[in-house]
């Protein structure tokens, strides 16, 4: 166990075949750069969004739903039917299942549609204004 491990490495790791992530926006760009896929397990604020948005439009990552917690009996049911039981039992279960998904044929898709979405973002990047911006920006800074 170690206290710190620097992320990007880790993320550039050869050895490393997903990625277990709360899909903040650093760690998503960080998922994205190493096209690495993602098991999504978001917690507040803008996580929910960003997984949302891997989960199903880019399908680039494998969402856990049972570690979703509410107070509400109103909200134990997804969006999909999927009853949210979040136990011990039912947390495991969801979690061998993804790991087992993410290391077979779907994590190979994973991969490459991650390989796509990382192409996407660099060419944006490449060709954008915010280049531009942020490159202008700089050029005021050495002045």
């Amino acid at each position: 166990m170690v206290k710190f491990a620097p992320q990007w490495h880790v993320l550039n790791h050869e050895a490393l075949g997903f990625f277990v992530s709360h899909c903040g926006s650093n760690s998503t760009a960080e998922a994205i750069m190493t096209e690495t896929p993602i098991v999504a397990m978001p917690f507040a604020a803008d996580q929910g969004q960003f997984a949302a948005e891997l989960v199903h439009n880019l399908k680039v990552a494998i969402e856990l739903k049972q570690v979703k917690t509410f107070s509400k009996p109103v909200f134990k049911k997804l969006y999909d039917g999927t009853e949210i039981v979040g136990t011990e039992e039912a947390i495991k279960a969801e979690m061998k299942d993804a790991f087992k998904r993410i290391r077979g044929k779907e994590g190979e898709e994973l991969r490459e549609r991650m390989k796509g979405v990382k192409k996407i973002v660099k060419d944006s990047w490449e060709s954008g204004r915010a280049r531009k911006d942020m490159e202008a920006l700089g050029g005021l800074n050495s002045q």
